[in-house]
Formats: structure tokens, C-alpha cells, sequence
């Protein structure tokens, strides 16, 4: 389950590099200023910083993954399980409770 974090932050730092190539992407104006042009969005390219940005954020999804892990095997070492649903609902709320959403 930890390397599953990995795997979405890989996917979703490609995508939003990919997405900074695009010339649609945030092609808006907010009171007349451009927001490509104020946030200066250009074609990324692969380099070394870039390498060290993509470890950092591999070693916040894992950080996040153990968290997780470690909260949902408390959840099921207090309570016990009795079917599919309380499994279901302990998984929820220990995703809800690790990522920090409500």
C-alpha cells in the first residue's frame, strides 16, 4: 500500500509537467493579466532539479503511506471486524483520518 502513494505522485508530477507544456493550460486572464505569463509557465525539461523535486515528492507520498498504514493497523488491532462493511468503513476512515481531509 506504501508504494501505491508513489505510484500516484510519479503519475501526477509527469502529468502536471506534461500539463506545462500544453499552451491551453491556464491560458486565462484574471483582470486583464494573463496567467500563464504572471505564473511563467513554459515547457519543463527533465533536468537534474527536476530529478531531486520528483525524490522529494516520493519521500512525502511514502512518509504519507506509512502514516496511513500505521493508523488503519490501529484501527483494526482496537475494533473488531464482523463483515465487509465495518472493513469498508475502517478503511475510510483511516484514509480520511491520514490524508487530512474531513
Amino acid at each position: 500500500m506504501v508504494f501505491c502513494w508513489i505510484v500516484v505522485a510519479w503519475m501526477g508530477g509527469f502529468l502536471m509537467l506534461w500539463c506545462y507544456a500544453q499552451p491551453w493550460f491556464l491560458d486565462i486572464s484574471i483582470l486583464g493579466t494573463n496567467m500563464r505569463d504572471l505564473l511563467q509557465i513554459h515547457p519543463v525539461n527533465l533536468s537534474v532539479a527536476v530529478w531531486v523535486g520528483f525524490l522529494a515528492l516520493f519521500g512525502i507520498a511514502s512518509d504519507n503511506g506509512v502514516i496511513v498504514a500505521t493508523l488503519l493497523n490501529q484501527l483494526f488491532g482496537e475494533r473488531e471486524v464482523n463483515s465487509i462493511e465495518e472493513v469498508r468503513d475502517l478503511v475510510v476512515e483511516g484514509l480520511s483520518a491520514g490524508s487530512g481531509l474531513p
